[in-house]
């Protein structure tokens, strides 16, 4: 099914001088997508009250079906970060050429020292992070760093993005382990009404103690007093 990015700067909504406003959308999944039901429809608003509701017209991008060219051809960076994202999930060789046209098109137009490019550079290396297998992921990265003259720099990226990786992996098997543990020892609570407060706690080590929590609470009720405490 297709999704929506607002992570790398492609939601973008602004006032028109019509009735409507326009909003931009990104579509980068696998599934195409059809016109959208109308708000009215959603809401079920009575037709006297159906002018006061907003309307909006979406411009579909789908990267995975729209020509590379057409992508690139006004020589913008983000155009080459969506050539790489569009093969997020392809073949070793089929990604890597990709990446190294686009490191060195991004580097070429951007100069070797500005914000933009160290965004661009992040953003590929959250990319080869999330979506490429581990085995590829230090060649890959490498060749970011080859086309860079900030090479410290773009190392520095990596290691601090791939440290998020590893604790948000270390946060989820937490979570999923006092779960675990809860619904084994108390089957008959709804366990699962903790979940979204497991989810809002950032310190792993908050966790680790929650988990140790789950362990010894004599009651579900007491597991929780603890957790909100």
């Amino acid at each position: 099914m297709g999704r929506r990015i607002s992570t790398v700067g492609v939601k973008d909504e602004r006032s028109t001088t019509g009735v409507a406003d326009l909003t931009d959308r990104l579509l980068h999944g696998f599934g195409p997508w059809t016109d959208l039901i109308p708000l009215t429809e959603v809401l079920n608003v009575p037709e006297p009250l159906q002018r006061f509701v907003p309307t909006f017209d979406v411009l579909f991008l789908d990267v995975k079906r729209t020509d590379s060219e057409t992508l690139t051809q006004a020589g913008h960076p983000f155009g080459w970060l969506l050539r790489v994202l569009q093969e997020e999930y392809a073949a070793e060789a089929t990604f890597r050429h990709a990446l190294e046209t686009a490191t060195a098109e991004l580097t070429r137009t951007r100069g070797t020292h500005t914000e933009p490019l160290r965004e661009a550079l992040n953003y590929l290396i959250l990319l080869i992070l999330h979506r490429r297998d581990a085995t590829e992921r230090d060649t890959f990265i490498d060749i970011i760093k080859a086309q860079s003259t900030h090479e410290t720099e773009v190392e520095t990226m990596a290691q601090t993005a791939a440290e998020a990786l590893i604790e948000q992996g270390a946060r989820q098997m937490s979570i999923e382990s006092t779960l675990l543990i809860l619904t084994e020892r108390f089957p008959n609570d709804e366990v699962l009404t903790v979940q979204p407060r497991l989810e809002a706690i950032t310190d792993l080590d908050r966790l680790r103690q929650v988990n140790l929590t789950a362990s010894i609470a004599e009651t579900f009720p007491a597991f929780r007093e603890q957790l909100e405490a």
